[in-house]
């Protein structure tokens, strides 16, 4: 079910890539598309760059280990 919801979180930034919270400061430019899974929060960071470009992920350890 995880995979699942990382998949349709994947669609939706593709279809609309500006549906993410755009952050400001250091990240400026950055957007932040999230879900929760079993009472716990992924994000999926990422930046728009240009009309066609690559998405990549990257797994991010948690604060809390």
């Amino acid at each position: 079910m995880r995979v699942k919801l990382f998949e349709d979180a994947i669609k939706n930034i593709s279809e609309n890539p500006q549906t993410g919270q755009t952050k400001t400061g250091d990240l400026n430019g950055i957007y932040v598309y999230g879900f929760n899974y079993k009472k716990i929060a992924y994000r999926t960071a990422y930046k728009i760059e240009g009309i066609s470009a690559p998405v990549s992920l990257n797994k991010i350890k948690n604060s809390a280990g």
